[in-house]
């Protein structure tokens, strides 16, 4: 290939920028010559100076420009450039009077100041020393970011991704990639093998190079945690393996060696098969077996001589509701399970006052920030998330660290945990860690829901394999002589129909013929016709899809839905970004667990960290700043950088996976299609038991019959239900 033109001179004007893909036109400025400059030029802001790698092209409308396959930043001492690069917005808070200031201090060596003497700065009048050093920080990061932006589009990576790969390795980035590009798809999950494949063929690795092949082992087992899998059967790895890496089983026997000699996996046989987990997986979990044995098997006092538990509520308890309490009072473990209506926040009231009255400390916990805020509300005790109770610390990585821990417990006598169905194996581990031997663990939920979004099948591992003692709640109560919600949620369960459009009812069927007409009568459900019907406002109506891709995905709802219910206007700030054009008002979710991102609440209550499914409203666009202000809905503030959005979506729809753990006033559930893995019974039933007080699914009946009797759940491999099965002399 030839080698490539360069071009060095002053963005003088931004033509055309695309956020998405990093595509620009852009007029440079060259000793006084301007040349059109177009391709990939990510990140580009006007007044900086660069070099571009290209060559000159006949447009066939615009005529002669440049074409860049990538750039560099290449500064010039010119106050007039270096004045139109800081005030372009580039670096946070700096404006066009701060810039001039900055400038007009230290002329040409302004970027020499603010890069390696940045306190400086502070010597200006308005600039205190914590802002300057907030300059330079900002200044340093873009600059880095900017570096591995301009690395990774050369191999056909969109700004947006390699933002998140330095995100994620930081600095050294291309260091790291120039080592082991394979380490971009095992630490990075918007990448795939494949694409990492390309960079490392360019690079010249061989196929059989063991680096490839121990690093695509790795990314398939990742890709198995991605679905839940806590580990994964020998013969599974190896299949899974060679589609990606096209390589004889021989070769990927011998760098499966090589992984469990480095501890970089862990083999467990099970009933004459091999399986495989990564280490931190199977830490977690048998841990976990052997702290819950640790814990039954500890000293408990028998609280249930010392109170009557018919005083407990001025509600009569059930035979099953007294045996509930009963037991918590008695054991140090306990799992409550049972659907809708079936009495567990009465209950969870019940040992409350009983906890109380005994002069026992209760802290009320649950997996998402939804979770906790409908817990407390149904109970008036307030509820944490099980992050914020463990005092989540900053934190450098995928994995979270918490301040509770085994060498600083938590205080309390009981800890009571709903929507334990949510709980993966990565935080119930950590839970585990900071109680002491004398907390008593009750831990409620739902079975019949889908399972955790991240890795593990806590719950369901505890019940099948009769470790824990179990109270499950049979009897409905929860139940108006109209409502069908509750009713039909059970129906579901027991392969039976649901009971529709029944007069005054609040289940709800109206029938579609196709994708696109399912869509456009969403679309008027939420905006105007259950409105109306529900004096319910659109932000109180949550659309709810089996799926994220296809016609009815929660991507193209979304898309639809913003357009109809908060179109972009003319003047208005906007960003693009993940294939949605964000605005102000529009409803937005967290789609990943971001452990470093800071917040705020309203009454000066800091902390760190963004969860999966953290739903919220965007309240300001500051396009000079380059930010996002997000309010969620546990009240906590978040502003976003540009450059952070990439695990942010529209809400307006979300998948039924995502919506775990909420409850919403009305519900709109489109079923019309899907694969059968997805499309399956419990599915169906987490949706609906979503709503507070209305459902209407959208779509063909015959769809919905074929979820009711689909009750397969995709199978889930996990460690935890085996060592909890072994005895407790098992070698944990």
């Amino acid at each position: 290939m030839d080698t490539p033109e360069r071009l060095i001179g002053i963005v003088e004007e931004i033509i055309y920028y695309n956020d998405e893909n990093g595509y620009g036109v852009v007029a440079l400025d060259i000793s006084g010559e301007y040349v059109n400059v177009a391709g990939n030029l990510p990140m580009i802001a006007e007044g900086e100076s660069i070099c571009a790698y290209g060559r000159f092209v006949e447009h066939p409308k615009f005529g002669e420009q440049f074409q860049c396959e990538y750039y560099e930043p290449h500064f010039e001492n010119d106050t007039t450039s270096i004045y139109k690069f800081l005030s372009s917005g580039f670096i946070r808070g700096v404006g066009n009077a701060t810039a001039k200031k900055i400038v007009d201090a230290f002329l040409e060596d302004t970027l020499i100041v603010i890069e390696k003497y940045p306190e400086r700065l502070s010597e200006i009048s308005g600039i205190s020393f914590t802002k300057a050093m907030d300059i330079h920080k900002d200044y340093m990061k873009k600059i880095e970011v900017q570096n591995v932006v301009s690395y990774f589009i050369k191999f056909g990576i969109s700004p947006s991704v390699a933002v998140k790969v330095y995100n994620t390795l930081g600095s050294g980035a291309i260091q790291l990639c120039n080592a082991n590009p394979y380490i971009i798809c095992e630490k990075v999950e918007k990448i795939g093998f494949l694409t990492v494949d390309k960079i490392a063929e360019e690079m010249g690795i061989p196929k059989n190079s063991s680096e490839r092949l121990k690093s695509g082992i790795i990314y398939t087992m990742y890709q198995a945690s991605f679905n839940g899998h806590t580990c994964f059967p020998k013969e599974e790895l190896l299949q899974e393996s060679q589609k990606i890496l096209e390589i004889g089983k021989t070769d990927l026997e011998n760098a499966l060696t090589m992984l469990l000699m480095e501890g970089k996996l862990i083999s467990i046989k099970k009933e004459e098969a091999y399986f495989y987990s990564l280490p931190h997986f199977y830490l977690a979990e048998s841990y976990t077996a052997s702290r819950l044995l640790a814990l039954k098997q500890g000293k408990c006092e028998n609280l249930s001589k010392k109170i009557d538990i018919e005083d407990l509520t001025d509600i009569a308890l059930a035979p099953e509701q007294k045996e509930a309490v009963l037991q918590a009072l008695k054991q140090k473990l306990l799992i409550i399970t049972g659907g809708p209506g079936t009495g567990k926040t009465t209950v969870i009231k019940s040992l409350l006052t009983a906890f109380d009255a005994l002069g026992k400390r209760v802290i009320l916990a649950a997996p998402t920030g939804r979770a906790a805020k409908r817990i407390s509300e149904l109970t008036g005790k307030q509820a944490k998330t099980i992050h914020r109770l463990l005092e989540l610390k900053y934190t450098k990585g995928e994995r979270p660290e918490f301040e509770r821990n085994e060498h600083n417990p938590l205080r309390c006598d009981v800890l009571i945990v709903d929507e334990m169905s949510m709980t993966d194996a990565l935080l119930f581990e950590s839970l585990l860690r900071a109680l002491t031997e004398k907390t008593r663990l009750i831990m409620v939920g739902d079975c019949d829901q889908l399972p955790p979004v991240g890795a593990g099948n806590v719950l369901k591992d505890m019940i099948s394999s009769g470790a824990v003692k179990r109270i499950a709640f049979q009897q409905i109560f929860r139940q108006s002589n109209t409502s069908r919600i509750v009713e039909n949620a059970h129906r579901i369960l027991g392969f039976e129909e649901p009971l529709y459009n029944e007069e005054e009812s609040d289940f709800f069927f109206l029938g579609s013929t196709s994708g696109e007409d399912a869509v456009s009568t969403v679309c008027n459900l939420v905006e105007n016709r259950l409105p109306n019907f529900l004096n319910l406002p659109p932000d109180k109506i949550q659309v709810l899809t089996p799926m994220r891709k296809s016609v009815l995905g929660s991507v193209a709802l979304n898309n639809a839905l913003k357009q109809t219910l908060n179109p972009v206007r003319k003047g208005q700030p906007q960003k693009t970004a993940n294939g949605y054009t964000f605005s102000k008002f529009d409803r937005v979710m967290q789609t990943k667990n971001d452990y470093e991102i800071q917040w705020e609440t309203k009454d000066g209550y800091k902390g760190e960290g963004i969860y999966n499914g953290d739903m919220g409203v965007i309240t300001d666009i500051d396009m000079e700043n380059r930010e996002m202000t997000i309010l969620f809905d546990d009240e906590k503030i978040v502003k976003y950088e540009f450059l952070k959005l990439e695990n942010l979506e529209l809400a307006y729809a979300v998948t039924v996976h995502k919506s775990q753990g909420s409850e919403f006033d009305a519900v709109v559930i489109p079923l019309l299609y899907g694969y059968p893995q997805l499309m399956t019974q419990n599915l169906l039933y987490t949706a609906v038991t979503r709503a507070k007080s209305f459902v209407c699914i959208v779509g063909k009946k015959g769809c919905v019959t074929q979820m009711i009797h689909n009750n397969t759940e995709q199978k889930r491999y996990t460690n935890l239900a085996d060592f909890l099965s072994e005895s407790e002399e098992a070698p944990f």
